[in-house]
């Protein structure tokens, strides 16, 4: 009887909230359904997922690429532009990863790379936790059941997945590749949300 009252409660309270505190799609202001969708169905699809054939087959960069090899393996999800954008501000805003991260699964489950043991945010700050790609990684590593760790000795013999939210050169990436094979990981896989590279 209690719990029934208490479901009862809590959908009324749900209720006033959606009608005081109405959600809306962070792209094209219409209402979404549920306060905690950032997107509309409609503005959802449009995502421009990156389109391989267009892109460089070993980094994912613009076609003309040189000099890749060394950032292999790596994957870029989305080219800037769209929904993408609004959710990357909102991201950097409110630290609210768990929509980025739960894309970024989506990408890995369709590579042939293995499940990486551990998660590291390509962070370059005396205050990493209070960044926001520390957040992402966070809720990327427990989409995972992995390990979130910042460049130390536990990294050695493990497969590491480097991630960023927002890529614009690969010698970024590259410097802080090399210094995670300074602790002598089995592998090191790359990840970026959101490609600049043009």
């Amino acid at each position: 009887m209690l719990g029934a009252l208490l479901k009862i409660l809590s959908t009324a309270l749900d209720s006033l909230i959606r009608f005081f505190y109405p959600a809306y799609c962070l792209h094209c202001s219409e209402r979404v359904a549920k306060s905690h969708q950032l997107l509309c169905f409609s503005c959802f699809e449009q995502l421009e997922w990156i389109d391989r054939s267009q892109r460089c087959a070993r980094c994912w960069g613009p076609k003309t690429c040189q000099h890749c090899d060394p950032l292999h393996p790596h994957r870029s999800l989305f080219e800037p532009c769209g929904p993408i954008m609004d959710l990357h501000r909102e991201f950097l805003k409110k630290k609210r990863g768990k929509t980025l991260a739960s894309l970024m699964v989506i990408t890995l489950s369709k590579t042939s790379w293995p499940c990486p043991e551990v998660i590291v945010p390509l962070i370059d700050s005396p205050f990493p936790k209070q960044e926001p790609l520390y957040s992402l990684a966070k809720e990327l590593a427990i989409l995972l059941s992995c390990t979130l760790l910042l460049p130390s000795s536990k990294l050695q013999d493990k497969k590491i997945l480097l991630i960023t939210d927002s890529l614009r050169t690969i010698e970024e990436v590259l410097k802080a590749k090399q210094r995670l094979a300074g602790f002598f990981p089995e592998k090191i896989f790359t990840f970026a949300l959101i490609d600049h590279r043009v």
